[in-house]
């Protein structure tokens, strides 16, 4: 079997978050952000992103992730007011994750609780695991939370599953490498509650911090036996 090596898995693991909006870039200079909003093509729209950046930022919330989304709903050409809109939903979001996972490790780690928000989890989840881990990066385990619920697993299972996993001790490349095994699962036709149940035993069975496929190939449902 062949072996995925840990930075591997890890960017993996980021390209999917960042398709949930999880994961945030650098902050481009006050001249650069400028000339994004600028590129916005409608003056009450422009005035509405400025004013979600200016509110964020009044708040010491990463404002990153906002000019993202500008990017994104631009390259997609969405209409102006579309896009504020997007960005003013995404503060929300944003401030709710600061306010419930402070003192965050970095911004990465806000943008990755947005997600989770955007996703269905709820800002309880988030606060409970900052009590229980109060200087961990969650960036992983929140990105995880939000590709469980992604492939179908329930939030509160999706939830406590992670939750039981950290308590395990898993590390960011296991839980990526979990993730990564349940969606393969649920893609050949496990029930993704299932999938999450199996790979989390064996994520919990090895204690290497370099896995691949923990169970192998994923088990084939039994061929259906015509009626008599």
């Amino acid at each position: 079997m062949m072996r995925i090596r840990a930075p591997q898995l890890l960017f993996a693991a980021f390209a999917k978050l960042a398709a949930f909006g999880a994961l945030v870039v650098a902050v481009p200079g006050l001249g650069a952000q400028e000339r994004l909003v600028d590129g916005v093509g409608d003056a009450a729209a422009r005035a509405a992103i400025r004013a979600t950046v200016q509110q964020l930022e009044a708040r010491g919330v990463p404002t990153a992730p906002l000019l993202t989304k500008v990017r994104e709903g631009m390259a997609k050409q969405a209409p102006p007011a579309r896009i504020a809109d997007a960005v003013a939903q995404l503060g929300g979001r944003l401030t709710v994750a600061h306010a419930a996972l402070t003192v965050a490790t970095s911004s990465d780690e806000v943008a990755a609780g947005a997600g989770a928000l955007q996703a269905g989890v709820g800002e309880g989840a988030l606060r409970e695991l900052r009590r229980r881990w109060t200087t961990a990066p969650l960036t992983v385990p929140l990105g995880v939370m939000t590709q469980m619920v992604a492939s179908g697993v329930p939030v509160a299972r999706a939830v406590a599953q992670v939750r039981i996993l950290l308590e395990r001790g898993a590390t960011p490349t296991q839980l990526v490498a979990f993730t990564s095994a349940v969606q393969s699962d649920v893609a050949a036709g496990i029930a993704p509650d299932v999938a999450m149940v199996l790979r989390a035993d064996a994520v919990a069975a090895t204690g290497a911090t370099t896995v691949s496929s923990p169970l192998g190939s994923p088990p084939r449902p039994p061929p259906l036996r015509p009626s008599p």
